[in-house]
């Protein structure tokens, strides 16, 4: 195992990392802040007057964009995911968050080799985000490169020790890699202990039954495939139909024909 280390040393964040990611996800606050303080201390000039909406403007115009984006990605309107993040990253190419939406809704309609150039842009801006990282490696693991996938995991795992979906990925990346199963094994059980969005629990539940199965110890392919049931009523709709397919499959490898059929037809 590589990772106790960072498990066992990292310490929670600290006030100046928190503030330094907050500058990151709201650029233009400073600037914000200092004008809104002019107007109060020296009156309505209406240069500062015309400067403070214009950005107050700017933030809100991109938080409708991203809202939008995020909303429209959860109930899988692509299209619209996709016009939003892709909008909104023209419109603010300093914003991670923008350039993190364009590269999920792209990723999520079959673009992965489009939606790394986002997904580079954002790190470039926020290199302390672990998410990005762990999106990155799930990016280029659907690119078929598993060695810059594995890099990129373990990244986001030293980012945060606790980012289930890193986990996910670094088990894929070790495993196409040649890993020992233990080790793949591992990494799937560490990011189900840490998992808080059920669509990721699902993911991982899935993919520690077919690792399972594949070592023919049904008993406990039945139990990971059992918990991914359970989860799966949790996820978001859009999500929904394509896991409910893979969950169909693992139930007919361990011949559970009947069950299955409830997630195939």
């Amino acid at each position: 195992m590589e990772f106790p280390e960072a498990l066992r040393h990292r310490s929670p964040g600290t006030v100046p990392s928190r503030l330094r990611m907050f500058l990151l996800l709201l650029p233009e606050f400073p600037l914000l802040f200092l004008l809104i303080s002019l107007l109060l201390l020296v009156g309505l000039f209406p240069i500062i007057g015309w400067c403070t909406m214009f950005l107050a403007a700017t933030v809100l115009i991109r938080a409708c964009l991203l809202g939008c984006g995020h909303v429209a990605l959860g109930y899988g309107y692509l299209r619209v995911a996709i016009a939003c993040g892709v909008l909104a990253a023209r419109l603010f190419p300093w914003s991670s968050d923008a350039l993190m939406l364009a590269g999920a809704a792209l990723v999520r309609s079959g673009q992965p080799e489009h939606a790394e150039r986002y997904i580079c842009g954002a790190i470039r801006y926020a290199p302390e985000r672990a998410t990005l990282y762990a999106v990155l490696s799930g990016i280029l693991l659907e690119l078929g490169r598993a060695s810059e996938a594995l890099e990129a995991a373990r990244r986001a795992v030293a980012l945060d020790p606790a980012c289930a979906t890193a986990y996910l990925h670094l088990a894929e990346s070790e495993r196409l890699l040649g890993a020992a199963t233990w080790v793949v094994e591992d990494r799937l059980r560490l990011g189900l202990r840490l998992v808080h969005d059920p669509t990721i629990e699902v993911v991982l539940s899935c993919a520690l039954a077919a690792l399972l199965i594949a070592q023919e110890r049904l008993a406990e392919a039945g139990l990971a495939t059992a918990h991914a049931e359970a989860a799966l009523v949790n996820c978001p709709r859009a999500y929904r139909e394509q896991l409910q397919s893979r969950l169909g499959e693992l139930l007919i490898m361990q011949g559970r024909i009947d069950q299955a059929r409830t997630y195939l037809t």
